[in-house]
């Protein structure tokens, strides 16, 4: 009597549990691989989100004007004023209009909900420091949902010249000399005439990720100045 060949109902059983398993094991696996390719994209996103927006402040600051915008002692001198949470000057590349186009440009850092957001705006056209700001109400926001961020500037040093004395400099002269380049919070250019050799927005993003945008406007001035007598 020849014996049937095949399976027994406990070995199908068997064989089926163990199939469950692997196929368990993989879809968790698949899983996941998505959660992390999910996870990955969206920090490329905000990575590259990030770096458009240093591009255009970049821009901006590349192209800062030096010449004509306002007028101390006999020079027409840069306008650039910068704190630790705020930065006003003019560009030829504002991010609103076209490209070549002269505009006043101000970034500020504020506060809202313990959270600190970047915001950029821009001054109305045919509108400087001579003939007076006016700037636009609307803001646009660059960066939100961050943990803290400071502006800094690199002073370029300025010796203390022989002949004079620090002790009968006024406040602004003493902010004026330097012996060797400087960060600081505050820096006016009408204490140099000239902008800062670089400028540095560091800020923690959401996630605890710190960064630093190091930007660099022109460092001379193609301003055509002479000197003449102060007014007394």
């Amino acid at each position: 009597m020849m014996r049937q060949k095949g399976f027994t109902l406990i070995e199908m059983l068997v064989a089926m549990a163990i199939f469950s398993s692997l196929i368990s094991v993989l879809m968790l696996g698949f899983q996941q691989g998505l959660l992390l390719w999910d996870k990955t994209q969206k920090q490329s996103h905000i990575w590259l989100k990030s770096e458009f927006r240093y591009g255009l402040l970049n821009t901006a600051f590349s192209q800062a004007i030096t010449a004509t915008n306002q007028y101390k002692k006999g020079r027409y001198a840069s306008y650039f004023i910068g704190t630790a949470t705020n930065i006003k000057f003019i560009s030829a590349a504002p991010i609103m209009d076209v490209n070549g186009r002269i505009r006043p440009i101000e970034i500020k850092a504020v506060e809202e909900n313990r959270k600190w957001q970047l915001l950029y705006r821009e001054g109305s056209r045919y509108s400087d420091i001579d003939r007076g700001i006016r700037w636009n109400k609307n803001w646009a926001k660059l960066l939100t949902g961050l943990e803290k961020i400071t502006f800094s500037y690199l002073a370029p040093a300025f010796p203390l010249p022989a002949e004079l004395d620090r002790r009968w400099l006024t406040k602004e002269e003493k902010l004026r000399y330097r012996e060797k380049s400087t960060w600081i919070a505050d820096y006016d250019s009408k204490q140099r005439w000239l902008y800062p050799l670089q400028i540095a927005i560091e800020f923690t993003d959401g996630k605890g990720l710190a960064q630093q945008w190091l930007l660099t406007p022109p460092n001379g001035s193609d301003a055509w100045s002479m000197e003449i007598y102060e007014d007394n």
